[in-house]
């Protein structure tokens, strides 16, 4: 039978507790324990010899192994410091995790007299909620921090009663400023280029004074290095305790983008404007939602005059006429081939080049019939899809195209014309009759296929000389469709 004193001190009310709590001898012999710490050992299968009255504590301490037992060794020095009086309390957090889930608690430790050495009394607190709790707030923290680096952003807080300021590691970073050393907010304000301190004393007194919200856009000139960083901050009151919390943003990249950006746009604007083709943006109903100056021009109106109506109306075909509900509804518009390309480029998102087609167009109070090249494209303006229309007009071409035609046709002589490898892509009546062959055998030829073999390379250089000089001046024979040598 195992012998040990009674504790010095009325226990009865250390079973209400919740608390595992011990009582020890100088000697490290457990001589109490509560009805929790029992239960406690019970429940996780603990050996009461191990754990209860007459066990030496201490000893247990010195010879535990395992995952915590460096947790063990400190407990056990410092309940022996308590004992001899070195110290008057102990206090040690340890975890103490079950296969079923993890735990923290808190060992506490005081003497029970100040006569030494002295019985000393311990409670094991769980502290698991609280613990839990810590890690999480943790975790956020290196959440908001990593979010914060990879944002480009800190935070910061004014505390308007002391005159500090408390700011994160990512916005020390962005100010330029040493990692964890104090700064004081005449300091900090000092940063801004001066051209911005008006405007910032102002926006934060009436953040103060609850007139208006906080949210700028400044430079810095770094302290750390001397460069030039745009900021925007925003930040809000706290009355109560007279604070001020905000965050700051590097926008140095975001702000040199919208620079390029606006450059980018203004050149493509200037681009538009002076193009010299139409060039107009419609909606999905057709409306013209913005057209250059050479639009403008066709069509006789000023720019803003144009804008809503539908293109055939805006650049004055005569088909918008044919329906009271105008351009689109008509009995020509099922088959207009402006019409239909746009519509097709809404449907399919399919981008069209240099459609030919031909309308009539009322100008200067005349029906004139123009050709055209059409392309198309779609994109988003202010949020919308549209249709980029471009149309260039290619009927003075196409005249010229005619009379040189003509010309050809009537010409007494021979015209081949050939494309850069040599093979005819048109030829005259003149040109047929002395060969023998007809127009469609002629084309797709090469003009070798109507040469004598003896003067191919001759013809051949002569050629390479007309694409690099403009022409050649030659007198060679020809075969005719029969073989004869002319």
């Amino acid at each position: 039978m195992i012998l040990f004193k009674k504790p010095s001190i009325d226990t009865a009310l250390f079973d209400l507790w919740e608390d595992n709590i011990a009582i020890i001898s100088p000697d490290g012999i457990i001589i109490y324990t509560n009805k929790s710490w029992k239960q406690f050992a019970q429940d996780n299968g603990l050996d009461p010899l191990e754990c209860s009255e007459g066990t030496n504590y201490l000893q247990i301490c010195d010879k535990a192994i395992g995952e915590f037992s460096s947790e063990s060794s400190i407990a056990g020095e410092g309940i022996r410091d308590i004992i001899s009086g070195k110290k008057h309390i102990f206090k040690l957090e340890y975890p103490c995790h079950s296969p079923d889930e993890k735990r923290w608690f808190l060992l506490k430790v005081t003497p029970l007299s100040k006569t030494y050495p002295t019985d000393v009394f311990i409670q094991h607190i769980d502290i698991t909620e609280r613990k839990e709790a810590e890690l999480l707030a943790k975790k956020e923290q290196r959440q908001l921090k990593k979010a914060q680096s990879i944002g480009n952003m800190g935070s910061w807080q004014f505390n308007l009663n002391t005159g500090t300021i408390t700011i994160s590691e990512e916005a020390c970073r962005i100010y330029g400023l040493e990692i964890g050393k104090i700064y004081t907010i005449t300091e900090v304000q000092k940063i801004p280029l001066p051209e911005y301190r008006p405007m910032l004393d102002d926006a934060l007194e009436k953040l103060v004074k609850g007139e208006r919200e906080y949210d700028v856009e400044f430079k810095i000139k770094r302290p750390s290095d001397g460069r030039i960083v745009d900021i925007h901050s925003v930040a809000e009151y706290d009355s109560q305790n007279n604070t001020v919390t905000g965050i700051i943003k590097d926008i140095t990249d975001s702000k040199k983008s919208e620079a390029q950006i606006l450059k980018n746009e203004q050149e493509l604007d200037a681009i538009y404007q002076n193009a010299p083709v139409i060039m107009m943006l419609v909606d999905k109903e057709r409306r013209v939602r913005k057209i250059n100056d050479s639009g403008a021009k066709f069509a006789g109106e000023y720019p803003d005059e144009l804008i809503g109506m539908r293109g055939g109306e805006a650049l004055r075909c005569i088909h918008y006429l044919d329906d009271p509900k105008g351009c689109g509804f008509g009995p020509f518009c099922d088959e207009c081939t402006v019409r239909n390309t746009v519509m097709d480029t809404f449907a399919t998102g399919q981008s069209h080049e240099m459609v030919e087609a031909t309308l009539p167009f009322l100008l200067d109070g005349k029906n004139k019939e123009l050709t055209f090249l059409l392309s198309t494209s779609l994109i988003h303006f202010e949020k919308e899809p549209m249709v980029l229309v471009s149309i260039l007009d290619i009927t003075a071409r196409k005249e010229s195209e005619a009379k040189f035609k003509s010309y050809i046709n009537n010409a007494p002589d021979g015209i081949f014309i050939t494309d850069k490898n040599g093979y005819y892509v048109d030829v005259n009546p003149a040109a047929c009759e002395i060969t023998g062959y007809s127009e469609d055998e002629l084309l797709g030829m090469n003009l070798l296929d109507l040469l004598p073999h003896d003067i191919h390379e001759y013809v051949i250089n002569k050629f390479e000389d007309v694409k690099n000089k403009g022409k050649a001046d030659i007198e060679i024979p020809y075969l005719t469709k029969e073989g004869d040598r002319r």
